[in-house]
Formats: structure tokens, sequence, C-alpha cells
């Protein structure tokens, strides 16, 4: 995986689909052998799962226990449906779903616990007071994550408006286009810069602090008074293209933006976060998705009830 994913970031921005080549295509960056070996690894898994539920129908509770497993549900929903995937393909999404969500989530994290630790704002204490308010974090439902920390909720969003996974994604267009007088032909690659769109936009609020879309507010998603807040939930209306936007947004999205809400908290409930001294400015690189160029040393103390 380590070699893998530079090398899909490198694919998707490459204007030659060059890894299309037959025979010689997957080779010609390296990753043939190792996409073979993990894909390999792959079907073995599929293939020791299926063996395994066969296994266990005379079992009804373990059966039951382990159909609840993302691997059983997309297993079992490809057996149902009247077009199944291929194997290959079925292979693609599940490393797509896996690679993709765990890489967004641990880079948005560290995004998140970056700014948190060289915010000079204030910002730190604003969202450990939200986060201390409830009782447990175990036990907060949907409900309560969704609505109960709007400030928690607003850095967040802004951090992955700025910093976050989908910062381009490229497109090929399945009919001619007119752009500026020039028309294009189908199947032409399109290269769409979110990032740039949302830094440079005017359609993102500007928050309590009137802050221009170009620079960082981990408020500017707040509404209402400092005894009423909540949070307004962006969309690409509001130049928030975090996890893409229209027909191939991230299907993760809703589940990514809870896990992190729930890392801060638990977080920011036990530990107070600065920087370790000397810390070198940090500056970000692309990938998959973009991440910081240098590891950010962080400085963890108990926070004093």
């Amino acid at each position: 995986l380590a070699h893998i994913l530079p090398k899909a970031y490198q694919r998707s921005v490459s204007v030659i689909p060059y890894w299309k080549i037959p025979f010689i295509g997957q080779h010609l960056d390296g990753s043939g052998r190792k996409i073979q070996k993990l894909e390999a690894f792959v079907m073995q898994t599929i293939q020791e799962f299926e063996t395994k539920t066969g296994s266990l129908k005379d079992n009804e509770a373990e059966y039951a226990n382990i159909s609840k497993t993302f691997l059983a549900k997309v297993v079992q929903l490809n057996k149902r449906v009247e077009a199944p995937l291929s194997t290959r393909r079925m292979i693609g999404n599940i490393l797509t779903m896996l690679v993709t969500g765990s890489e967004t989530t641990a880079e948005g994290l560290c995004h998140c616990l970056h700014e948190i630790a060289a915010d000079k704002t204030g910002l730190q204490q604003e969202l450990a007071q939200e986060a201390m308010a409830i009782e447990s974090i175990e036990d907060a439902d949907l409900d309560t994550l969704a609505t109960g920390f709007p400030r928690m909720s607003s850095f967040m969003y802004e951090v992955l408006r700025l910093r976050g996974p989908a910062q381009l994604q490229s497109l090929s267009s399945q009919v001619p286009i007119e752009i500026d007088g020039t028309v294009l032909p189908a199947k032409s690659n399109f290269l769409v810069l979110y990032r740039i769109m949302s830094k440079n936009g005017t359609s993102a609020p500007r928050g309590p602090k009137d802050s221009p879309p170009n620079e960082f507010c981990g408020r500017r998603w707040l509404t209402g008074s400092s005894t009423s807040l909540s949070v307004i939930k962006p969309t690409f209306k509001t130049g928030y293209r975090a996890f893409g936007e229209g027909a191939r947004v991230c299907p993760g999205r809703e589940l990514a933006e809870t896990e992190l809400l729930v890392f801060l908290v638990s977080i920011l409930r036990e530990f107070e976060i600065e920087l370790e001294p000397g810390h070198p400015p940090m500056s970000q690189t692309f990938r998959l998705s973009v991440c910081q160029e240098i590891d950010a040393r962080l400085v963890l103390k108990h926070r004093v009830a």
C-alpha cells in the first residue's frame, strides 16, 4: 500500500492513461506485481469468508454475527443483483472503500489536531468546553453528534474545506462540451480542482469574524448567538467540496465526518494539545489525499477538570 497509494495519485493526474497499454501498462510505474499481490490477498480473504459462512449456516448466532460485517454485505449484495460485479471489480470496490476510508479519516484527523495545537485565538478552549459539556461521548447518539457540537462541527468543516481529502478529481466527458467558445470532444479528460474552487469562491459564509474564503476560520460555519449556537451544514453550494460533489460525491462522507467528530471530542475531553517546542512550519503534499509533508509532533497533557 505504501507504494500503491502514491502511484494511484500519479495515475489520476496523468494526461496519458499509460496503465491501460496492453501487457506492459500496469508495470510501467512499477505497480503491476504489487497490485496483483494485493488483489490476490483480497481474493483469498473473500474465498476464506465464503468457506467460513458456508460452514456456519447451522450456527444461527455466529452466522448472523459474521453477516453484519462490511465484507459480508458486499459479497451478499453482489450475489443478489441482476448484473453482479466481476470478481476484479468487486475487489477494486472493496479496496477503494477500505483504503480511501482509512486514509482520508486519518489525514483529516492529523490536520485537525495540528490546527488545534497551532491556534492562538482561544479556539481549543472553546472546543474543549463544548466537548466536556456532555456526560459521556460513549453514550452519545447520532442526534447528539449531529447537533450537540456546533463549534467542533464548524471547526471540522473548515479543516475539511481547505485541507479535505478530495482536492481534485479526474473526470471524462461522455458528450462534447463547450467551454469558453471551444468545443471539446467526447471522452475529453478533465481535472476538477476542488480545493482551488473552495478557497477562491465567494459562496462560503464569512462567519462571525467576517473571514474571506481564502483564510482559515474555525468558526466560519457557526450561526446564532453565543447562548444558542448552531452550525451551517455545508454543501457544494456554500463552497464545500471536501468529498467531491454531484453523482461522484464520496459515499462515506457522513461516516468520515462522524468519525472525526467522535475522535476530536474524545481527545479534547482528556487532553490539552500543544506543538512540540521549535516545531517547524507545516506544509502539504499530494498523495491519494492531501497530507502533511512532515509528521506533526504534538504534546498531549492531561486536562485538569
